[in-house]
């Protein structure tokens, strides 16, 4: 069986529940080798799962990069910007 970003979304997710952000990230590296794109639903999941590490800078990098690829932005993704920005004492950050 070939992977896909719908197994590898629900592998990061797994991940991201139980706060191993970095196993998460390795998950994105593991679709591009496989030719695969991330989607929408990738994106938010790294970008939980690093708000829940703590790893604001990170999920600024992830949010930019999803931006780049015109990938749609939503609730889901602005509410873990804003916890990212929360967990990381960037509160400025979030009103912007």
């Amino acid at each position: 069986l070939r992977p896909n970003v719908i197994a590898h979304n629900a592998s990061m997710a797994a991940c991201e529940k139980s706060q191993q952000w970095a196993l998460a990230c390795g998950f994105v590296d593991e679709l591009r080798r496989w030719a695969l794109k991330p989607d929408a639903t990738t994106y938010n999941i790294l970008i939980s799962g690093l708000s829940k590490g703590g790893q604001w800078m990170q999920a600024v990098g992830v949010l930019s990069d999803m931006q780049a690829r015109s990938l749609q932005r939503d609730a889901y993704t602005f509410n873990s910007m804003i916890s990212a920005c929360e967990n990381g004492q960037q509160w400025e950050r979030a009103l912007a």
